[in-house]
């Protein structure tokens, strides 16, 4: 066996520290440019997200102006009801994503604002005196009607919805399958409220099926893909 080499026993010697001036200097050159102000990154998003709906719900209004020749009062109600579901939707951005990960409010109220908005949706969507009987609605041109519109409503969703991910892809590190289902409702609610105005059929299984279950489905979906294009 080889001796032990004696310069094992010498303790390691300690860095030497940097002068207070060098220091002075590291600290000021990595805080040059930082600044006690919020990002407004969240914001710009939350903004622009919101012009995906409010784009559709216009493009569709003229749509069904000009070529259905929707009744002026129709028009008018639903674009009432479009500017209200729009400030929900604006304060859900708000609250669930405009502020950084890390300081949004706790995961519960976020999964609480994503289940009650559609639910709401839907239930405010229910108006016995406009409902015919289930056997009917699942039936003939009913049966074609609303397959086709649901159809056009969820393609319509789903690109708005792939648009928004897109927008806020992969900034959201801890809760991205929660952050995807809200902005799902993104594309569900434009969706939704402009075949609202679009579609002629005001029936409450019709709308229910074809344009809430879509505002739904959209979210559900929003929160498996938000896990794969939300994380970075």
């Amino acid at each position: 066996m080889s001796e032990r080499d004696p310069l094992d026993d010498i303790p390691w010697p300690k860095p030497q520290e940097p002068s207070a001036a060098t220091s002075q200097k590291i600290c000021s050159g990595c805080t040059e440019k930082l600044s006690t102000k919020e990002c407004a990154s969240g914001r710009r998003r939350a903004a622009l997200s919101m012009l995906f709906p409010v784009v559709t719900v216009g493009v569709l209004s003229f749509l069904a102006a000009k070529y259905r020749h929707v009744d002026d009062g129709i028009l008018r109600n639903g674009l009432y009801g479009a500017v209200g579901w729009a400030v929900v939707l604006g304060l859900t951005l708000l609250v669930g994503l405009a502020i950084p990960p890390g300081r949004r409010p706790r995961a519960a109220l976020r999964w609480a604002i994503a289940v009650a908005v559609p639910a709401v949706f839907l239930i405010l969507l229910i108006d016995p005196a406009k409902a015919e009987s289930f056997a009917a609605f699942t039936t003939g041109a009913h049966a074609e009607h609303a397959v086709r519109c649901g159809g056009i409503c969820f393609v319509v969703g789903a690109i708005m919805s792939s648009g928004v991910m897109l927008l806020w892809r992969g900034t959201d590190p801890l809760t991205p399958g929660l952050t995807g289902a809200l902005l799902g409702l993104v594309g569900g609610m434009g969706s939704a409220l402009g075949m609202g105005i679009f579609c002629p059929s005001h029936e409450t299984w019709h709308v229910c099926v074809s344009h809430g279950v879509v505002l739904a489905s959209l979210a559900v979906l929003g929160g498996a893909a938000g896990r794969r294009l939300l994380a970075p």
